[in-house]
């Protein structure tokens, strides 16, 4: 549990320390670097990637300016398994260590883009726990946390229109798939459906939307 929680505060609030081995930075033009991640602020993450070969273990240590990462996935076992015959696809297996019976992943949610993939799975029945935090910009005079505005009127334009504006909502699968509210609530969530999960804000206008929220995601 003291482990669990110091990787939610070094994911979720950017605080320099705590190393951890097999992580996955994710970058938000797509590319992903394994290796450690070695400290994070609120400018710069810190990280010893992995560039060794068959014959050598070495490693690049690289610094990336903290808006181009979407995520630090603490539950990857790229290094773990016992052969070469690995997959370079981290988002599809999802089969990391575990904390309890719930694997984690820290995804960032930037509020001027429709969806956010999370690079998780779930199946029908799969329990989600979601803990997310920080403020968006989400238009002029409007800056709200993950509950959204409170007061919110109905707005028949919004991904879930009778859901606050300007919250965190999630989505299982492609499409219109199943949308879901999701808020400050940190607590359980079952899924409806199966398939890809996606987080987004719940708002019909993006383009003078600014900010992320920072969420931590446990899931079976």
């Amino acid at each position: 549990m003291i482990l669990r929680k110091m990787l939610a505060v070094t994911a979720v609030l950017g605080l320099a320390g705590l190393p951890a081995s097999a992580d996955t930075l994710i970058l938000n033009d797509g590319s992903r670097l394994r290796g450690t991640l070695i400290s994070m602020n609120r400018q710069v993450v810190v990280f010893d990637e992995d560039v060794g070969t068959n014959q050598r273990n070495r490693t690049r240590r690289v610094r990336v300016q903290r808006d181009r990462v979407d995520a630090v996935d603490f539950t990857d076992n790229h290094f773990l398994q016992s052969d070469n015959s690995r997959s370079d696809d981290s988002w599809s297996s999802d089969t990391g260590g575990s904390y309890g019976n719930l694997r984690q992943r820290t995804v960032a949610v930037y509020a001027d883009r429709p969806w956010t993939d999370t690079g998780i799975n779930v199946r029908a029945g799969d329990m989600i726990r979601f803990a997310p935090t920080g403020v968006i910009q989400w238009g002029p005079g409007r800056q709200d946390g993950p509950a959204g505005e409170e007061n919110s009127p109905y707005n028949g334009s919004r991904p879930i229109p009778n859901s606050a504006g300007g919250a965190l909502i999630g989505r299982i699968g492609t499409g219109s798939g199943d949308m879901f509210y999701i808020g400050g609530d940190r607590g359980t969530f079952r899924a409806r459906t199966s398939g890809r999960l996606y987080l987004g804000v719940n708002d019909d206008y993006l383009q003078d939307n600014s900010g992320q929220f920072r969420v931590l995601v446990e899931h079976q």
